[in-house]
Protein backbone atom coordinates (compact mmCIF):
# COMPACT_ATOMS: atom_id res chain seq x y z
CA UNK A 1 0.00 0.00 0.00
CA UNK A 2 2.78 2.44 0.87
CA UNK A 3 4.35 1.66 -2.52
CA UNK A 4 1.19 2.70 -4.36
CA UNK A 5 0.86 5.95 -2.42
CA UNK A 6 4.53 6.77 -2.93
CA UNK A 7 4.35 6.24 -6.69
CA UNK A 8 1.23 8.33 -7.05
CA UNK A 9 2.72 11.18 -5.06
CA UNK A 10 6.16 10.93 -6.68
CA UNK A 11 4.60 11.21 -10.13
CA UNK A 12 2.37 14.06 -9.05
CA UNK A 13 -0.57 12.15 -10.45
CA UNK A 14 -3.84 14.00 -9.99
CA UNK A 15 -2.64 15.81 -6.84
CA UNK A 16 -1.12 18.73 -8.73
CA UNK A 17 -2.72 18.28 -12.16
CA UNK A 18 -6.05 19.78 -13.08
CA UNK A 19 -8.96 17.39 -12.71
CA UNK A 20 -9.77 15.63 -15.98
CA UNK A 21 -13.28 16.10 -17.28
CA UNK A 22 -12.98 13.27 -19.80
CA UNK A 23 -14.28 10.21 -17.91
CA UNK A 24 -12.94 7.70 -20.41
CA UNK A 25 -9.45 9.19 -20.38
CA UNK A 26 -9.52 9.26 -16.59
CA UNK A 27 -10.65 5.64 -16.41
CA UNK A 28 -7.62 4.58 -18.45
CA UNK A 29 -5.26 6.78 -16.43
CA UNK A 30 -6.54 5.30 -13.16
CA UNK A 31 -5.99 1.74 -14.38
CA UNK A 32 -2.57 2.42 -15.88
CA UNK A 33 -1.38 4.26 -12.76
CA UNK A 34 -2.62 1.55 -10.41
CA UNK A 35 -1.01 -1.17 -12.52
CA UNK A 36 2.35 0.59 -12.51
CA UNK A 37 2.15 1.41 -8.83
CA UNK A 38 1.06 -1.99 -7.55
CA UNK A 39 3.53 -3.97 -9.64
CA UNK A 40 6.54 -1.67 -9.76
CA UNK A 41 9.36 -3.38 -7.93
CA UNK A 42 7.34 -6.49 -7.06
CA UNK A 43 9.20 -9.53 -8.43
CA UNK A 44 10.54 -7.27 -11.18
CA UNK A 45 7.15 -7.26 -12.90
CA UNK A 46 6.82 -4.59 -15.59
CA UNK A 47 3.35 -4.99 -17.13
CA UNK A 48 2.36 -2.89 -20.14
CA UNK A 49 -0.01 -0.68 -18.22
CA UNK A 50 -1.43 1.09 -21.26
CA UNK A 51 -2.38 -2.26 -22.80
CA UNK A 52 -4.06 -3.24 -19.54
CA UNK A 53 -5.99 0.03 -19.42
CA UNK A 54 -7.09 -0.40 -23.07
CA UNK A 55 -8.38 -3.92 -22.34
CA UNK A 56 -10.65 -2.69 -19.55
CA UNK A 57 -11.68 0.44 -21.45
CA UNK A 58 -12.83 -1.63 -24.43
CA UNK A 59 -15.13 -3.67 -22.19
CA UNK A 60 -16.29 -0.52 -20.40
CA UNK A 61 -18.08 0.62 -23.52
CA UNK A 62 -19.91 -2.68 -23.88
CA UNK A 63 -21.59 -2.62 -20.48
CA UNK A 64 -21.13 0.36 -18.20
CA UNK A 65 -22.20 -1.64 -15.15
CA UNK A 66 -19.13 -3.82 -15.41
CA UNK A 67 -16.04 -1.65 -15.57
CA UNK A 68 -15.22 -1.09 -11.89
CA UNK A 69 -16.46 -4.55 -10.95
CA UNK A 70 -14.08 -5.99 -13.54
CA UNK A 71 -11.13 -4.04 -12.18
CA UNK A 72 -12.07 -4.96 -8.61
CA UNK A 73 -11.93 -8.64 -9.56
CA UNK A 74 -8.61 -8.11 -11.36
CA UNK A 75 -6.99 -6.49 -8.31
CA UNK A 76 -8.21 -9.33 -6.14
CA UNK A 77 -7.10 -12.02 -8.61
CA UNK A 78 -3.78 -10.69 -9.89
CA UNK A 79 -2.86 -7.25 -8.49
CA UNK A 80 -3.33 -6.06 -12.09
CA UNK A 81 -0.45 -8.24 -13.22
CA UNK A 82 -1.10 -9.74 -16.70
CA UNK A 83 1.65 -12.30 -16.11
CA UNK A 84 0.06 -13.70 -12.95
CA UNK A 85 -0.36 -17.47 -12.74
CA UNK A 86 -1.64 -19.58 -9.89
CA UNK A 87 -1.06 -23.29 -10.50
CA UNK A 88 -2.90 -26.10 -8.73
CA UNK A 89 -4.11 -29.67 -9.31
CA UNK A 90 -7.73 -30.74 -9.44
CA UNK A 91 -9.13 -33.89 -7.87
CA UNK A 92 -9.54 -35.35 -11.36
CA UNK A 93 -5.85 -34.97 -12.11
CA UNK A 94 -5.98 -31.85 -14.28
CA UNK A 95 -3.49 -29.03 -13.99
CA UNK A 96 -5.35 -25.78 -13.28
CA UNK A 97 -3.70 -22.46 -14.08
CA UNK A 98 -5.53 -19.29 -13.02
CA UNK A 99 -4.15 -16.99 -15.67
CA UNK A 100 -3.62 -13.29 -16.29
CA UNK A 101 -5.37 -10.16 -15.10
CA UNK A 102 -8.68 -11.82 -14.31
CA UNK A 103 -7.29 -15.12 -13.03
CA UNK A 104 -9.17 -17.04 -15.75
CA UNK A 105 -8.82 -20.78 -15.17
CA UNK A 106 -7.26 -23.02 -17.83
CA UNK A 107 -7.42 -26.81 -17.40
CA UNK A 108 -5.24 -29.37 -19.15
CA UNK A 109 -3.38 -32.63 -18.57
CA UNK A 110 0.34 -32.57 -17.85
CA UNK A 111 2.81 -30.01 -16.55
CA UNK A 112 2.40 -26.25 -17.19
CA UNK A 113 3.88 -24.76 -20.34
CA UNK A 114 3.30 -21.57 -22.34
CA UNK A 115 1.75 -23.45 -25.26
CA UNK A 116 -0.45 -25.79 -23.26
CA UNK A 117 -3.97 -25.77 -24.72
CA UNK A 118 -6.94 -25.21 -22.41
CA UNK A 119 -9.65 -27.87 -22.51
CA UNK A 120 -12.38 -26.18 -20.49
CA UNK A 121 -15.43 -24.06 -21.25
CA UNK A 122 -14.88 -20.48 -22.35
CA UNK A 123 -11.16 -20.93 -22.97
CA UNK A 124 -11.20 -24.25 -24.81
CA UNK A 125 -8.62 -24.19 -27.60
CA UNK A 126 -6.66 -21.20 -26.26
CA UNK A 127 -3.05 -21.59 -25.17
CA UNK A 128 -1.83 -20.14 -21.89
CA UNK A 129 0.08 -17.51 -23.87
CA UNK A 130 -3.05 -16.46 -25.75
CA UNK A 131 -5.16 -16.42 -22.59
CA UNK A 132 -2.67 -14.13 -20.83
CA UNK A 133 -3.09 -11.36 -23.44
CA UNK A 134 -4.97 -8.60 -21.52
CA UNK A 135 -7.64 -7.96 -24.16
CA UNK A 136 -8.43 -11.68 -24.48
CA UNK A 137 -8.30 -12.30 -20.74
CA UNK A 138 -10.71 -9.48 -19.92
CA UNK A 139 -13.06 -10.40 -22.78
CA UNK A 140 -13.30 -13.99 -21.52
CA UNK A 141 -14.01 -12.74 -18.00
CA UNK A 142 -16.82 -10.51 -19.30
CA UNK A 143 -18.42 -13.49 -21.06
CA UNK A 144 -18.25 -15.50 -17.84
CA UNK A 145 -19.71 -12.71 -15.71
CA UNK A 146 -22.46 -11.95 -18.22
CA UNK A 147 -23.57 -15.59 -18.21
CA UNK A 148 -23.45 -15.70 -14.41
CA UNK A 149 -25.68 -12.63 -14.32
CA UNK A 150 -28.12 -13.52 -17.10
CA UNK A 151 -28.29 -17.32 -17.03
CA UNK A 152 -29.14 -19.84 -14.27
CA UNK A 153 -26.11 -20.85 -12.22
CA UNK A 154 -26.22 -24.51 -11.20
CA UNK A 155 -24.61 -25.68 -7.97
CA UNK A 156 -24.29 -28.98 -6.15
CA UNK A 157 -26.56 -29.18 -3.10
CA UNK A 158 -27.09 -32.40 -1.17
CA UNK A 159 -25.64 -34.35 -4.08
CA UNK A 160 -27.99 -32.80 -6.64
CA UNK A 161 -27.50 -30.08 -9.25
CA UNK A 162 -29.90 -27.21 -8.54
CA UNK A 163 -30.23 -23.60 -9.66
CA UNK A 164 -28.63 -21.15 -7.23
CA UNK A 165 -30.88 -18.28 -6.17
CA UNK A 166 -27.94 -16.13 -4.98
CA UNK A 167 -29.85 -15.40 -1.76
CA UNK A 168 -26.76 -15.15 0.45
CA UNK A 169 -24.34 -13.67 -2.08
CA UNK A 170 -24.12 -11.67 -5.33
CA UNK A 171 -24.02 -13.57 -8.61
CA UNK A 172 -20.37 -12.67 -9.26
CA UNK A 173 -19.29 -14.71 -6.23
CA UNK A 174 -19.50 -17.71 -8.56
CA UNK A 175 -16.69 -16.26 -10.67
CA UNK A 176 -14.49 -17.62 -7.89
CA UNK A 177 -16.74 -20.22 -6.32
CA UNK A 178 -17.96 -22.08 -9.40
CA UNK A 179 -20.67 -24.61 -8.55
CA UNK A 180 -20.14 -24.36 -4.80
CA UNK A 181 -21.31 -21.84 -2.19
CA UNK A 182 -19.06 -20.86 0.72
CA UNK A 183 -20.65 -19.37 3.82
CA UNK A 184 -17.61 -19.72 6.11
CA UNK A 185 -13.83 -19.55 5.78
CA UNK A 186 -11.61 -17.34 3.58
CA UNK A 187 -13.49 -18.16 0.37
CA UNK A 188 -16.72 -16.73 1.79
CA UNK A 189 -15.13 -13.25 1.86
CA UNK A 190 -14.44 -13.20 -1.89
CA UNK A 191 -17.44 -11.09 -3.02
CA UNK A 192 -16.86 -8.60 -0.20
CA UNK A 193 -13.21 -8.09 -1.12
CA UNK A 194 -14.14 -7.52 -4.76
CA UNK A 195 -16.95 -5.16 -3.78
CA UNK A 196 -14.57 -3.18 -1.61
CA UNK A 197 -12.08 -2.67 -4.43
CA UNK A 198 -14.81 -1.77 -6.94
CA UNK A 199 -16.42 0.72 -4.58
CA UNK A 200 -13.13 2.44 -3.86
CA UNK A 201 -12.18 2.66 -7.52
CA UNK A 202 -15.56 4.17 -8.43
CA UNK A 203 -15.15 6.72 -5.64
CA UNK A 204 -11.65 7.48 -6.83
CA UNK A 205 -13.01 8.34 -10.27
CA UNK A 206 -15.99 10.27 -8.92
CA UNK A 207 -18.49 7.79 -10.36
CA UNK A 208 -21.47 5.97 -8.82
CA UNK A 209 -20.84 2.57 -7.27
CA UNK A 210 -21.44 -0.36 -9.64
CA UNK A 211 -25.01 -1.62 -9.37
CA UNK A 212 -23.69 -5.18 -9.11
CA UNK A 213 -22.36 -4.51 -5.62
CA UNK A 214 -25.87 -4.39 -4.22
CA UNK A 215 -26.21 -5.29 -0.58
CA UNK A 216 -22.59 -6.34 -0.05
CA UNK A 217 -21.32 -2.75 0.04
CA UNK A 218 -22.20 -2.16 3.69
CA UNK A 219 -20.29 -5.30 4.71
CA UNK A 220 -17.10 -4.21 2.98
CA UNK A 221 -16.84 -1.18 5.27
CA UNK A 222 -16.04 -3.55 8.15
CA UNK A 223 -13.05 -5.06 6.34
CA UNK A 224 -9.59 -3.92 7.43
CA UNK A 225 -8.35 -4.28 3.88
CA UNK A 226 -11.18 -2.05 2.70
CA UNK A 227 -10.37 0.58 5.33
CA UNK A 228 -6.69 0.51 4.36
CA UNK A 229 -7.53 1.15 0.72
CA UNK A 230 -10.06 3.85 1.63
CA UNK A 231 -7.43 5.68 3.64
CA UNK A 232 -4.87 5.31 0.87
CA UNK A 233 -7.14 6.68 -1.87
CA UNK A 234 -8.83 9.41 0.16
CA UNK A 235 -6.63 12.26 -1.19
CA UNK A 236 -7.70 11.39 -4.74
CA UNK A 237 -11.44 11.12 -4.16
CA UNK A 238 -13.46 12.52 -7.06
CA UNK A 239 -10.39 13.21 -9.16
CA UNK A 240 -12.32 12.63 -12.39
CA UNK A 241 -15.23 14.87 -11.54
CA UNK A 242 -15.73 17.81 -13.91
CA UNK A 243 -14.09 21.00 -12.66
CA UNK A 244 -16.29 23.54 -10.92
CA UNK A 245 -16.60 26.69 -13.03
CA UNK A 246 -16.74 29.96 -11.16
CA UNK A 247 -17.67 33.36 -12.55
CA UNK A 248 -15.00 36.07 -12.57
Amino acid sequence: MRLLAAVLLANGVYASESIASDQDTCFKKVIATLSDAINNGKNNVSPKSSMIADAFATEKYKDSNYHWLLVGIAINESDLNPNARNISRTKRGFTAVDTGLMGVRCLFRGSPGAERVCTNGYVRGLTLTQLAVPATNVAVAVRMLTDLRDKPTRIIRNGRRVVCGHKSHPYYAHYNWGNRVFTTGPASAYPYRVAGFAQLLATLAGEPAPSELGRVRSITYKSKRYRDFAKLFKPYKGMCAPPVLTAN
